[in-house]
């Protein structure tokens, strides 16, 4: 699920060096240095698989040691390239359910889908209602199902890169692969874009994304996600600031205003610790009662508010 800035590294980083050998040799346009070698090819899409095929054991190892956005890791290489960010108008959207028995198949659909060369997000849902079963029916070139992580109770993560780095444009509409899930008690909705486990990243040869919207069964209609601006932000955005540390066993938040929210903490292996059914909380401060001690470590809390899935990082010492 981290593949993504790993592997755009690793592949400016094996092109430049090829170049900049070419350079010793012969004078050599700096436009090159953004490309990728055939012959590098193979050995980069090994190097992926590699990443890709890692086992994940602990969620932890991704928040500890892998950079949450593949714009740190791109801007390395800004001695080679000029990287830019940019405001698009891609269109994600998750839609058109379809039910057969006791599945539910969700399409992955894209608009303006031009000149991209990576995209890494992830999709949410209530897996009291669903469970994620497989991903079918890719329409875009190297996207297979080692772009997918479900390891996670009620998160699906995605990162595909374009190894050619030449980047891929689609026709408005095309579905770029399908969601199928078991239905627990007959019923499906609320599977969501989200900003949590894994930011959302898109990139072409020489921008990166600073923006792009949504559509899904938490926003029918068009929504703006604004790249630039982490989970914290887009929480305190709506009005709601969570303390990063348990005490004792109370996560303590403040509203600005009266809301209606409910709450679930989750471990770094998807266990689900506690959970808060919809409620009414006025403004001012508030405190969540696990109900008991838990161990030392990092821990999630999952809420929507105003139907923007946020997932927000707890330490307890």
């Amino acid at each position: 699920m981290y593949a993504l800035p790993l592997c755009l590294s690793a592949m400016y980083f094996f092109s430049a060096i090829l170049h900049f050998l070419n350079l010793i040799l012969q004078p050599i346009n700096i436009n090159l240095l953004i490309s990728c070698p055939s012959a590098l090819c193979p050995l980069l899409s090994a190097f992926c698989c590699i990443i890709l095929l890692f086992p994940l054991h602990s969620y932890e190892h991704f928040i500890i040691l892998i950079p949450h956005t593949m714009k740190s890791i791109i801007y390395i290489f800004a001695f080679f390239i000029s990287i830019a960010t940019n405001a698009q108008n891609l269109v994600m959207k998750i839609t058109n359910p379809k039910i057969n028995g006791s599945q539910v198949t969700y399409d992955v659909v894209a608009d303006h889908f031009d000149d991209l060369i990576a995209a890494q997000y992830s999709v949410t849902y209530d897996p009291t209602i669903l469970t994620f079963n497989r991903v079918q029916n890719f329409n875009l070139d190297q996207l297979n199902e080692s772009c997918f992580y479900g390891g996670i109770q009620g998160a699906i993560t995605t990162a595909w890169i374009d190894l050619t780095l030449e980047g891929f444009t689609l026709n408005d509409g095309t579905v770029l692969y399908q969601i199928v899930f078991d239905m627990n008690s007959g019923t499906s909705g609320g599977v969501c874009f989200s900003q949590q486990p894994l930011e959302s990243e898109f990139a072409q040869v020489d921008s990166v994304f600073s923006s792009y919207f949504i559509v899904d069964d938490c926003h029918p209609d068009p929504f703006k996600v604004d790249l630039m601006t982490n989970i914290t932000e887009i929480a305190e955005r709506f009005g709601l600031t969570v303390s990063t540390t348990i005490h004792d066993q109370f996560i303590n938040f403040s509203l600005t205003d009266q809301k209606e929210l409910a709450f679930r903490i989750f471990d770094l292996n998807g266990k689900e610790i506690a959970a808060f059914p919809l409620e009414k909380y006025s403004a001012g401060m508030h405190s969540l009662n696990l109900g008991r001690s838990v161990p030392p470590g990092i821990y999630l809390l999952h809420t929507d508010i105003d139907h923007q899935p946020v997932a927000l990082k707890v330490i307890h010492q």
